[in-house]
């Protein structure tokens, strides 16, 4: 869960880069969603976009397209994070499949390693809500440098 709009925006800045340029108002952008998060419910162009509750309550909806946690954009962004964080590998022995995911970690970090577990909130209906835990570890510090 984000905590606020501010957070939600950064989101998307970082995760559609140039795909996103803000459009001469604070706080509205022009989005040009890349094929990899399109599908149903999302534009390919957002000519005006926003975050901000602020912005969305004092403009049409046809002028400023409001963006929450659970607009398509962000389930589409959100979906795609989960297939790329989570790769399913058949096991040789016929057990039960692993789950494993390898990403860089950018020089100015530690090193470490991040646990992931899916977590659930299922009821009668399906599955009411879902997130992704991390649980990072670092590189600790001892004699020899060993994990």
């Amino acid at each position: 869960m984000l905590r606020d709009d501010k957070e939600l925006e950064n989101l998307l800045k970082a995760v559609l880069g140039t795909h996103m340029s803000p459009d001469g108002q604070d706080g509205v952008y022009r989005i040009n969603v890349p094929l990899t998060y399109r599908g149903a419910g999302v534009s390919a162009i957002y000519k005006g976009a926003t975050v901000r509750r602020s912005i969305a309550t004092k403009t049409k909806p046809h002028e400023v397209e409001f963006i929450t946690p659970l607009h398509p954009l962000v389930q589409a962004l959100e979906d795609e994070a989960r297939r790329s964080l989570i790769s399913v590998y058949p096991d040789a022995e016929g057990l039960p499949p692993k789950r494993l995911a390898a990403r860089r970690v950018p020089a100015d970090q530690d090193p470490g390693i991040i646990f992931t577990f899916q977590g659930a909130v299922r009821g009668s209906t399906g599955t009411i809500e879902e997130a992704i835990l991390p649980v990072r570890t670092r590189k600790s510090v001892s004699v020899g440098g060993s994990w």
